[in-house]
């Protein structure tokens, strides 16, 4: 699904952006929000599939 692949690509995103900066606290909280609302969309998704 692309969704799932979306939130790999952040997963990706998040690490390369700790990895090469000491500066990136505004950039990280928000992958980290970015992550969790696709963490949550997929998983209503598949409850939604699921009924």
């Amino acid at each position: 699904m692309k969704k799932e692949k979306a939130l790999e690509k952040l997963r990706k995103a998040k690490v390369e952006a700790v990895s090469n900066s000491t500066v990136i606290e505004v950039g990280r909280l928000e992958l980290n929000e970015a992550i969790k609302a696709l963490r949550i969309i997929i998983a209503l998704q598949n409850i939604l599939n699921e009924d």
